[in-house]
């Protein structure tokens, strides 16, 4: 994907679902319809606020057959950089964002017998899609979904209300918690497991299923980090020998990108590969889910989207 946007959209939706969770729907300005896309698929919206460009990937929750509509969800981190309080304090009906075409790195396995998802939180996104295409495709399908309370359950009464059969709530402020354990015991060969949600939840349940034995092509997670703030350094280009400098709230690839210098990226949260770039000198903070230990290890390579330098300075290969 390109760091330039493919379509300028507007919002036509903009409704507080629970008290940190926004949710948008967008049309494109020219009238055209989006491009298609499949569940799992997420985009990345572009988000000016006159000093910095935000560039933060949501998962699609609209129909795969609404070419016409995106739709996604929104949840407030009032200690994060900005992006996501951006969203909810100055997107409104009428605002125009930029937007680029979905990329899917958590795609539904359809020869699957069963779809065993996992959820929590804001995890839900991406299987509000799913669960669309799965109902479609007359599939059988499960949902675990842990919330904190009901009422910060994005999409919790919808989708019980919608599938009584097949959507299990867990409330942790009722004490009632998600068993993995018991949720992944006894299920149909032929299962595909789908987690998504907070770090630690997942870890626990991809943890769980290796134990169970589950085998590694039927587990399906994802989850995106944001750049963490660290301690500004110079990034020097090998290629076209200049220096950049990287602030502390920004991370390398938007420090590169604001200096117009292009690299390819998708999710912007470390879990992809795109935007992997060698690295010549320098240490570096791995924070991806992506490079192998190894990888890591021989600091010749870095994720610019979510990782920066250790000390003060890098040199990349570009």
């Amino acid at each position: 994907m390109s760091t330039n946007f493919s379509h300028t959209a507007r919002v036509i939706r903009a409704d507080q679902v629970t008290p940190l969770i926004k949710h948008f729907s967008f049309v494109r300005v020219d009238g055209k319809p989006f491009s298609p896309f499949s569940a799992g698929s997420h985009v990345v919206i572009g988000m000016n606020n006159g000093t910095n460009t935000h560039k933060n990937p949501y998962s699609l929750v609209g129909s795969s057959n609404n070419f016409m509509e995106y739709e996604i969800a929104v949840r407030l981190d009032s200690t994060g950089r900005g992006g996501s309080l951006f969203m909810h304090n100055n997107i409104e009906l009428g605002s125009e964002i930029e937007i680029g075409n979905p990329y899917n790195l958590f795609p539904v396995y359809k020869p699957a017998k069963k779809h065993l998802m996992i959820a929590g939180g804001v995890g839900i996104t991406p299987f509000m899609t799913y669960i669309d295409e799965m109902n479609l495709m007359h599939s059988n399908f499960e949902l675990h979904y842990s919330v904190r309370d009901f009422e910060n359950g994005a999409f919790a009464k919808e989708l019980q209300d919608k599938y009584p059969n097949q959507v299990n709530l867990y409330i942790q402020a009722n004490g009632v918690m998600a068993n993995f354990n018991e949720i992944l015991d006894n299920q149909p060969l032929g299962t595909h497991v789908y987690v998504c949600g907070p770090q630690q939840m997942v870890a626990d349940a991809l943890r769980i299923a290796d134990e169970m034995g589950w085998p590694n092509s039927s587990v399906h997670s994802e989850e995106f980090k944001a750049p963490e703030p660290g301690n500004p350094f110079t990034v020097t280009l090998a290629k076209s020998d200049c220096k950049i400098n990287v602030r502390s709230r920004e991370s390398l690839l938007e420090a590169l990108e604001n200096a117009n210098i292009e690299i390819p990226y998708s999710c912007r949260g470390g879990a992809c590969g795109f935007c992997k770039t060698e690295v010549i000198d320098g240490e570096i903070t791995h924070r991806d889910y992506f490079l192998t230990d190894a990888e890591k290890a021989s600091g010749n390579c870095i994720m610019p989207c979510i990782s920066r330098a250790q000390g003060d300075h890098l040199t990349l290969n570009i």
